[in-house]
């Protein structure tokens, strides 16, 4: 029971993170993406998104050490994660942008609907 409710609270940080990214920025939407990881300390996506939020909002420093944290629990993450979690490393910690590009070909090829990759 405490699990299922911890998920529940999980998945609405998560969530109110991607609304609030929307709706009203990085800035906003950071606290609640932050949240989700004190809710589970090995969520990968939340990672990922922390740090795409901190290097948005210009913190690179920040960005990396979340992108990278992102980058170790990469197996708790579905196909299309890894691929977005592999992509941002490449670009905020490794700065390998062929290793971006190829990454992100291979993710537009695997998931043809999804636009993230070729942005």
């Amino acid at each position: 029971m405490l699990v299922a409710a911890l998920n529940i609270v999980l998945l609405k940080a998560y969530s109110g993170g991607w609304k609030s990214l929307f709706s009203s920025g990085p800035t906003a939407a950071l606290p609640l993406f932050q949240r989700a990881i004190e809710i589970d300390p090995k969520f990968a996506m939340g990672y990922a998104m922390v740090g795409r939020m901190y290097a948005d909002i210009g913190e690179s420093v920040l960005s990396a050490q979340n992108t990278a944290k992102a980058y170790e629990l990469r197996d708790r993450a579905s196909d299309r994660e890894k691929l977005f979690i592999t992509a941002s490393y490449d670009l905020q910690v490794t700065g390998n942008l062929e290793k971006v590009q190829e990454v992100c070909e291979l993710w537009s090829r695997t998931y043809p609907r999804d636009p993230v990759p070729h942005g």
